[in-house]
């Protein structure tokens, strides 16, 4: 009997950690849709994040972008599901066939042979019989049969073809496709500019992100085109609709001021981070309890290496013990094994954590520098997985390569000198030079 009642206290101690994790578990992931769900119905198109250095910005900037990336991704699938319960005395089989038959015998990534959404839609019409003049109706709006299954082959295109969601001048990696960004010219946000150059290819269905380094349209310059010539402001003030409520820009900027002044109201959410990012939901104590675990073990095989080196120091021309267990921590053995599961242990723990982001969402420039009632603050959550990895965050580092390579001469350690002979190198050879006006 007392038996049974320690077993089961000991059972319900070991349990406890794992009711623990899972109750966190749930409440993160609860958080991170939150933070999805925030994203989609309360941030505007246009996006700036804003704070001081090393406060978290081009993290929160990857993980919005990997949000912004499941928004996508699930628009896609609810517009081609939408177009199918409209459509629903068609075979979706032989619609998708066709399409994905005419995607695959181009190369999309070459602008001549992109695919011509009006071209193989009309040849589906025409195969299908289906009235491409039809408005249908939904109780709230009409929508024509044609720009319907224009949206659905383009839906399709870009969720089975194209997979990829991300515009950016700064390398990105998506760990949502697995692939690389899409290029962006900053030049192509200047709509005049760009139709007038035929220099344009920001696509549909994509996040724009903007990073503060590359930003060229810097904010001292932001009343130079006050006529709006290039067309910047034009686009950014109908970005919604130009893409039909399908793409976002997402900027960072460590002066907020500057940012508001810059474009005003044309940036829809202003993010103001007041909190340095922090981690949550790694487990430390899961990889404290296994670190101290190996410490333990490698202090018994410290002594075990004490031991074996008084029979084999001969070899070793009676070496210090140190110099010899150095020795023998830099080649392959089982501590070495275990030292790389541990590595490799805290890598996982913190891969599966959450980012937590706090700070205010702010409308007006005078809102910066007072915290009122009417601010509206925000906790986001994000997989850690998603904020960082995916951002290559010093894009200028091949400068500093440059310079040295570039350079005649190499810096040297400076012996500074007992007698220095400050007066010759001043006037040289003993010649007096320049006036002797001097004040005491």
């Amino acid at each position: 009997m007392i038996l049974s009642i320690i077993l089961a206290i000991l059972n319900l101690i070991l349990i406890i950690p794992f009711i623990i994790v899972n109750r966190e578990s749930k409440f993160l992931q609860n958080s991170f849709y939150s933070t999805i769900y925030y994203y989609k119905n309360k941030l505007g198109f246009i996006v700036s994040i804003n704070g001081d250095i090393r406060m978290g910005k081009t993290s929160l900037l990857s993980g919005l972008s990997s949000v912004a990336q499941i928004s996508i991704i699930q628009d896609l699938q609810e517009l081609l599901e939408d177009t199918k319960k409209i459509l629903y005395k068609f075979s979706f089989n032989e619609i998708d066939d066709i399409l994905i038959d005419y995607y695959l015998s181009f190369n999309y990534k070459d602008k001549e042979n992109y695919p011509d959404f009006d071209y193989i839609v009309d040849l589906l019409i025409d195969h299908l019989e289906i009235e491409s003049k039809t408005n249908i109706y939904n109780f709230i709006g009409n929508i024509g049969s044609r720009k319907l299954l224009i949206d659905y082959a383009q839906a399709l295109f870009v969720l089975n073809i194209r997979n990829n969601y991300v515009q950016s001048k700064t390398p990105f990696y998506s760990h949502i496709t697995g692939t690389y960004n899409l290029e962006l010219n900053l030049d192509w946000l200047k709509i005049k500019e760009a139709y007038k150059n035929k220099d344009y290819a920001i696509l549909d269905w994509v996040v724009i992100l903007i990073d503060e380094i590359t930003d060229e349209a810097s904010a001292s310059e932001w009343q130079s085109d006050v006529k709006d010539i290039s067309g910047a402001k034009e686009y950014r003030r109908k970005f919604g609709q130009i893409h039909q409520e399908r793409n976002r820009i997402i900027s960072t900027k460590q002066d907020i001021l500057d940012e508001i002044k810059k474009y005003r109201n044309l940036t829809h959410s202003h993010i103001q981070i007041d909190e340095k990012v922090s981690t949550t939901g790694n487990y430390n104590f899961i990889y404290n309890f296994v670190e101290k675990w190996f410490k333990f073990q490698l202090f018994f095989n410290k002594q075990y290496q004490k031991f074996k080196y008084l029979f084999i120091r001969k070899k070793f021309n009676k070496i210090p013990f140190n110099d010899y267990y150095y020795w023998y921590l830099n080649e392959y053995n089982i501590t070495r094994r275990k030292s790389n599961y541990l590595y490799y242990l805290k890598q996982f723990l913190k891969s599966i954590g959450y980012n937590r982001y706090y700070g205010r969402i702010l409308k007006r420039a005078e809102d910066i520098e007072k915290v009122t009632a009417d601010v509206e603050e925000f906790y986001f959550f994000i997989p850690t997985i998603y904020c960082f990895g995916t951002y290559d965050t010093h894009l200028y580092k091949s400068m500093q390569t440059d310079l040295i390579k570039n350079s005649n001469i190499i810096t040297k350690e400076i012996i500074p000198e007992l007698n220095p002979k400050f007066f010759e190198e001043e006037f040289g050879n003993n010649e007096v030079k320049g006036v002797d006006d001097f004040e005491f």
